[in-house]
């Protein structure tokens, strides 16, 4: 069974080939249609073409989003969008594309797609960025104020951050795996680098504390309770900086 989308847009391309209105499409010729200098707004859906309205304030310049090219084969774009193949009605079918490689998509299981249709690591994040941000204040203000209590609390901040970076983790990394086909860009790099780090760093926090508290008699001081304090602060920078190109990720440079 087709969906209404599918079934507009299935219908769309019966009756323009009925008309007998089908052109054929080289890559070449599909990207000088890139939006550009008033050139047409074209790209590729599992081998057809379509066109946009140059009136289209969603595709300014040939750019949809900050981050999708016109003149180019969106298939791999359009079967993770938001909005699906819905928004293909509203395009004019113009033709196929002779010869489009499309590269395959890795699709996740059914339980993997329901955890993703629900948005779970841009919600689970902000809770080890406040946990762990909240920490570093409160380490801070300990040394300052030599507040015991404060320090302790930071602690209580940094445990429950800790028991929930599992599943932010692993919810990031599925959504890069089948939301973003596994893309290789710079900021992608930098969570993978700064994910990995992070557990060892609030380990690190964790072990430092236990260590001082359990088998030291006095209240510690020294070069290990340094080291805790700026392990605190490390976490802390850490977590926002992943915060920060999650964000560059979601919402692109669109200059």
């Amino acid at each position: 069974f087709l969906c209404k989308g599918e079934f507009l847009v299935r219908f769309h391309q019966l009756t323009t080939e009925r008309k007998g209105l089908m052109t054929l499409y080289t890559a070449e010729e599909l990207k000088l249609g890139d939006g550009k200098n008033g050139r047409p707004i074209l790209f590729a859906y599992r081998g057809n073409v379509y066109e946009v309205s140059p009136e289209s304030k969603l595709w300014k310049n040939g750019l949809h989003m900050g981050r999708h090219m016109a003149g180019t084969d969106l298939t791999k774009d359009m079967e993770i969008s938001p909005h699906g193949i819905d928004a293909l009605s509203k395009a004019k079918l113009l033709g196929k594309i002779v010869a489009s490689p499309l590269t395959s998509i890795e699709l996740p299981h059914a339980w993997v797609a329901l955890l993703l249709s629900k948005h779970p690591h841009p919600i689970s994040s902000h809770f080890p960025i406040a946990l762990s941000v909240t920490a570093a204040l409160f380490s801070i203000v300990s040394i300052l104020f030599d507040l015991r209590i404060t320090e302790l609390a930071g602690v209580f901040n940094l445990i429950v951050a800790t028991i929930i970076m599992p599943f932010t983790i692993l919810t990031g990394y599925l959504s890069w795996r089948y939301n973003y086909q596994r893309k290789n860009s710079f900021e992608f790099k930098a969570k993978i680098l700064l994910s990995i780090l992070l557990p060892f760093s609030m380990l690190g926090v964790l072990c430092l504390f236990g260590y001082q508290y359990f088998f030291t008699d006095s209240y510690p001081t020294g070069p290990i309770h340094g080291l805790y304090h700026v392990l605190v602060v490390t976490t802390a920078l850490n977590v926002v900086a992943l915060g920060y190109f999650g964000g560059r990720i979601t919402f692109p440079d669109r200059r």
